[in-house]
């Protein structure tokens, strides 16, 4: 049966209702994903549950990177730089429909703090620690060279750049993705399903009580080991074992802009010192779009609504605006934004920016272990070292042996055959010689079915209205909806149009328009009534109008 599903969510419930003891991973951002993965490879018993959709928080509202970090050269921080490309490189083999190679820019400009020199120097060291792993190795072209890589960028005083390889991924599918392959390998993982603390006896955690969101229902697992994988959600979900718990998590707000490509086209990734502060800003492309970002800001407010407001809107546009002076961009331009919220780990003293993206591991001698920190790039090194933890703390009392760890070997079975970049568009070229789908359409396909995805353009194309665009211009089709919600998991509008789809960031009204008939169709496929479409669009309307709510501050 198809991960995610409409019955395999019932076929889960009755799993977890039986007489055995599970793993329970907590949080279904990236980190809890690759844990389940991990887990169910070397053959545990494992579980796990998301108050809200898969990839709902910061999984979903990342740069797009996965990265080596070329910044944290200058903080010295060489043992991360070479875990994230050494992880870089697993990703991409792994899942090679959704980490790909991406191309940055990073221009010099006559009286800058760094100097040609030290930027190639910089990027000699990024390319050894990459221990020959990357993509290809930096180059370093002059003024009339970078101008024809980027016509539209600043020429002012330019030098010239650095010119290097990292990748880009789509977060919220990637995350899905690892979820889907878990369960393809027999673990069961739930999102609406929250998590309320967990009881322990005799040393050892005995027990864990859930709650069905959708249905209000209470659930008593029965539990072998916890794995808290919660983001910046990790101090709450502490304090459920002790009131008293002091923070471990510094939460700091990453704010993005999202444009057109016709407004803000690009050919590749440009880094960018902010005009504000220095900061590293990143231009991305993004399929039928390009990504501005990021701030980077301590945040105390609400974490369960994080928002853009208009003091990062307006720090994040003055620095494209100087680099990209030709396009003449306004807020006007701005077809979207969206914010997100790192845990890092606290370091008292440090900035924000300064704070490591190192991550820290937490545990508990009854068998509850917690991690927090990190990069979206590490999540595979991070899960296999929370897994390793719990599997030691509980060895004593679990009944099941377990294997050594196969996540950096074994592909995303929707990866198999897409092992390098060669293979990715080698498809990707067939979906539009064969199958007529433009460049974007066939981008969207190989991102969202890998190996399926000639097999699913033809299922489409057989099915009534399933290639009808869900927006004009945009590569999202009818067909996505059910996909979405019979295999990916999704069960609500916002879920599909924000994380399976990207209609809600580069529509032009984000979506408003077909919500209604968005809501519907799931309603449909789930059996909602119409109260609860009405319910489900309202909340999605809800969405596009906390992401627009800075066009109102001062």
């Amino acid at each position: 049966m198809e991960p995610g599903n409409i019955a395999g969510r019932a076929e889960a419930l009755a799993k977890l209702r039986d007489d055995s003891e599970w793993l329970l991973v907590v949080g279904g951002g990236i980190t809890g994903a690759c844990v389940v993965r991990d887990a169910v490879l070397r053959g545990v018993k494992v579980c796990l549950v998301e108050k809200n959709d898969f990839a709902y928080g910061t999984s979903s509202r990342s740069s797009k990177l996965i990265h080596g970090g070329i910044r944290y050269l200058e903080q010295a921080q060489f043992g991360l730089v070479m875990e994230a490309t050494r992880e870089r490189a697993i990703l991409s083999r792994i899942a090679g429909h959704l980490v790909r190679p991406l191309s940055f820019i990073y221009p010099i400009y006559r009286g800058a703090r760094r100097s040609m020199f030290e930027i190639s120097l910089g990027l000699t060291l990024y390319d050894i620690l990459s221990l020959g792993r990357s993509y290809r190795f930096h180059r370093m072209p002059g003024k009339a060279a970078v101008a024809e890589l980027e016509p539209r960028l600043k020429m002012q005083r330019l030098v010239g750049a650095g010119f290097y390889f990292d990748a880009t991924t789509d977060d919220a599918l990637l995350t899905v993705a690892m979820i889907q392959d878990a369960v393809r390998h027999g673990a069961v993982c739930l999102n609406q399903m929250s998590y309320h603390g967990a009881d322990s006896a005799n040393g050892r955690v005995v027990s864990a009580r859930l709650r069905d969101e959708e249905t209000g229902t209470d659930l008593s697992l029965k539990v072998n080991g916890i794995v808290h994988a919660a983001g910046p959600f990790t101090d709450e979900v502490m304090r459920n074992f002790d009131e008293d718990s002091g923070s471990q998590v510094r939460p700091t707000k990453g704010a993005h802009l999202v444009f057109s490509r016709d407004r803000f086209p690009l050919e590749h990734a440009v880094v960018l010192n902010s005009v504000v502060d220095g900061r590293v800003n990143f231009a991305i492309p993004w399929g039928p779009g390009t990504l501005f970002g990021t701030t980077d800001t301590d945040y105390n407010a609400d974490k369960s609504s994080v928002q853009t407001t208009r003091e990062d809107v307006r720090y994040l546009l003055g620095t494209v605006q100087t680099y990209f002076p030709e396009l003449a961009l306004t807020e006007d331009d701005i077809c979207s934004t969206y914010a997100g919220l790192r845990p890092l780990v606290h370091q008292p003293g440090k900035s924000a920016y300064r704070t490591s993206r190192e991550h820290e591991i937490f545990s508990r001698p009854d068998g509850v272990v917690t991690i927090c920190g990190g990069k979206y790039t590490t999540c595979r090194s991070m899960a296999k070292e929370a897994l390793d933890e719990v599997l030691d703390l509980t060895e004593k009392w679990r009944k099941e042996p377990t294997t050594r760890c196969r996540t950096s070997r074994v592909s995303l079975l929707d990866a198999d055959g897409l092992a390098g970049p060669s293979e990715v568009f080698a498809l990707q070229k067939r979906l539009v010689s064969e199958y007529e789908l433009s460049p974007d359409q066939a981008e969207h396909f190989l991102r969202a079915y890998g190996n399926r995805a000639v097999a699913v353009v033809e299922a489409f194309k057989g099915t009534d209205g399933a290639m009808t665009p869900l927006v004009e211009g945009l590569p999202y089709v009818w067909g996505d909806v059910d996909a979405a919600v019979r295999e990916g998991f999704a069960r609500t509008t916002s879920d599909v149009l924000r994380r399976r789809t990207r209609v809600f960031f580069l529509a032009a009204d984000q979506g408003k328009e077909i919500s209604g008939d968005v809501s519907k169709r799931i309603g449909e496929l789930l059996g909602r009534d119409s109260d609860w479409v009405g319910r489900d669009q309202g909340h999605y309307l809800d969405d596009v109008a906390r992401s627009r709510a800075w066009m109102d501050e001062p």
